[in-house]
């Protein structure tokens, strides 16, 4: 695991999947055609092996759980800084900030497309929908806050 130091402020115990979900965000948006789809596919299962999707059907209800609250975890620190942070809620190069229901829209799409939209047109929609399932249940917990 990647240590928190004063060099690296951004790394922590959820570096790594933060890693894997901004690489699996610009992956769907720079495949607007599905042309390569066999890479594609083969690329997302690795998404999905290291966020342990691959083994979560048939892990025991201790590592499922243990599973969960990473995601939990990695997700609560996600949403929390995309809702608070000035450069993601704001256009024009950071110049004008969005008001708090674009920011939340543009949050939600977000998830909706790195752990639905984009695996259900791979045909990875069932590996995924675990993810996809905490993910939105972080969402809705991030903004009723």
């Amino acid at each position: 695991m990647i240590e928190k130091t004063k060099e690296n402020p951004a790394a922590g115990p959820y570096a790594s999947y933060m890693r894997l979900w901004l690489m699996m965000k610009i992956s769907a948006q720079n495949a607007p055609s599905l042309f390569g789809k066999r890479r594609l596919v083969r690329e997302w299962l690795k998404y999905a092996e290291e966020f342990g999707l691959d083994r979560f059907p048939t892990a025991s209800d201790a590592e499922k759980e243990q599973l969960i609250n990473d995601w939990k975890g990695f997700l609560n620190d996600f949403c929390h800084l995309c809702l608070t942070d000035r450069t993601y809620g704001s256009t024009l190069f950071g110049l004008v900030p969005m008001k708090s229901d674009t920011v939340e829209e543009k949050l939600l799409n977000e998830i909706r497309t790195v752990t639905f939209f984009f695996p259900e047109r791979l045909g990875l929609e069932e590996t995924f929908a675990p993810l996809a399932g905490v993910a939105e249940e972080i969402y809705h917990n991030s903004i009723s806050d």
